[in-house]
């Protein structure tokens, strides 16, 4: 299923804790209570989240092979969905990538 902007948004809100590290059970209980991500999909989310970033919203990846950045708790690159400015991206949701890794 297709990543839309309006899940990216609750994303970066879920990041906006400056330097949280979830647990793997608060995750899933504010994906699914307070954003209300359907139970069948919150598995996935914080397996996503757990295997990406550990749980870190601070997260950022520099290690890709050209030169963009993975950012946050599901590791969001700048190539596709944010604009970091250092990278010309599509930036398909008009966001800035810092509200995905603070």
């Amino acid at each position: 299923r297709m990543l839309t902007c309006s899940w990216l948004v609750v994303m970066a809100v879920i990041g906006t804790s400056k330097g949280k590290i979830f647990e793997k059970c608060e995750l899933a209980t504010l994906l699914e209570s307070k954003h209300q991500m359907p139970r069948d999909q919150v598995k996935n989310w914080v397996c996503i989240a757990q295997y990406e970033s550990t749980f870190n919203t601070e997260a950022v990846n520099h290690g890709n092979w050209d030169g963009s950045k993975d950012y946050g708790l599901f590791q969001l690159s700048n190539k596709f969905w944010c604009q970091d400015g250092n990278w010309q991206g599509k930036n398909v949701c008009k966001m800035s990538c810092t509200g995905l890794h603070t």
